[in-house]
């Protein structure tokens, strides 16, 4: 099977630090363990609840689903996944914002966390990169 990687670069212009590159965007859905999919951003944690929630960008999403993790890459993330609420409706969203300036060509990279890493998925699964421990970002 050939894999595909496809990656996300900063274009056109310089993006300074605490710039929002955008939102995280998918299917809301709450968090189960064992869940499958490779595109997973948890926005949402009330252990009072008793309820989790993740955004999954894996069959729903925009371009941020196929941002890399840092690791092998570069020394340290140059973004940051983390929840917010969105200045007109109030709704809870996932956005990306940039942890220092970045160039034009600059491929953007989060640490997806340990969480990501501890539960490893089957190599040959044919999606690519993006995001399952944002927990420990947002």
């Amino acid at each position: 099977m050939r894999s595909i990687s496809i990656d996300l670069y900063a274009w056109a212009d310089t993006l300074p630090c605490g710039t929002w590159v955008g939102d995280f965007t998918g299917l809301v859905k709450p968090q189960k363990a064992g869940a499958s999919s490779r595109y997973l951003l948890e926005v949402f944690a009330d252990p009072s609840l008793g309820l989790k929630l993740d955004v999954d960008a894996q069959g729903f999403g925009n371009e941020t689903r196929f941002i890399n993790d840092f690791h092998g890459i570069a020394p340290r993330p140059n973004v940051s996944f983390g929840a917010y609420h969105a200045a007109l409706t109030g709704e809870l969203a996932g956005g990306v914002v940039t942890r220092r300036c970045l160039q034009p060509g600059e491929e953007l990279l989060v640490d997806y966390g340990r969480k990501f890493w501890c539960h490893p998925r089957d190599a040959d699964d044919s999606s690519e990169g993006a995001d399952e421990a944002a927990a420990d970002e947002a």
